[in-house]
């Protein structure tokens, strides 16, 4: 707790200090697996801190906790955030695809599959994950029931693939054979 008090104390007088001290509390807590305690102590160095350099570290962090703890809402929340507020960063587009894990894990359908569908709006161009994308999508719209949507993002998964190259066809390859059987699966329903 001496590294929030450091914060609090000094965080108005000394913002770079305060920072480095909020975000030393967090790093402490998690390593002696106080998950909640450090995910506040991050949440602290978002609400406070927003423009220092550790604010993005911290609320990636944060989310990441809350993820663990099962507190999805707090966790998108975060996730959302960031996904907003850091789009230039290199993994941004792991985050924003992070959103949709999380929703898809609590076992809400809906709002995973539009969490997937802006993902492959917004990060077409980049083809990371992009594979995985639609076939996550397309797999809630099968849970949902909406067949017609799921067929479209399944064939949508395996264009992709077939038109990838390299490092992207390998990692898509399990996400295509997954939409290739959920096609199958459409066949016979």
């Amino acid at each position: 707790d001496i590294y929030l008090d450091i914060a609090e104390k000094y965080g108005d007088k000394n913002p770079e200090l305060g920072e480095k001290a909020a975000f030393t509390a967090g790093v402490v807590y998690e390593r002696v697996i106080f998950y909640d305690k450090a995910a506040k102590a991050y949440e602290y160095v978002w609400t406070k801190f927003r423009t220092g350099s550790k604010s993005a570290d911290a609320l990636y962090n944060a989310g990441l906790l809350r993820q663990a703890l099962g507190q999805n809402k707090e966790a998108i929340a975060h996730y959302q955030e960031y996904a907003k507020k850091f789009r230039e960063r290199k993994d941004a587009p792991d985050v924003a695809f992070n959103i949709g894990v999380v929703y898809e894990q609590a076992g809400d359908e809906g709002p995973a599959y539009a969490a997937y569908a802006d993902y492959t709006k917004v990060y077409r161009s980049s083809g990371k994950r992009i594979i995985e994308a639609y076939t996550r999508a397309g797999r809630m719209s099968y849970k949902l029931g909406q067949l017609k949507r799921s067929k479209e993002d399944f064939v949508t998964a395996q264009k992709l693939w077939k038109a990838a190259n390299g490092a992207d066809k390998k990692a898509g390859t399990t996400w295509a054979a997954e939409a290739r059987y959920y096609e199958g699966e459409l066949i016979f329903r």
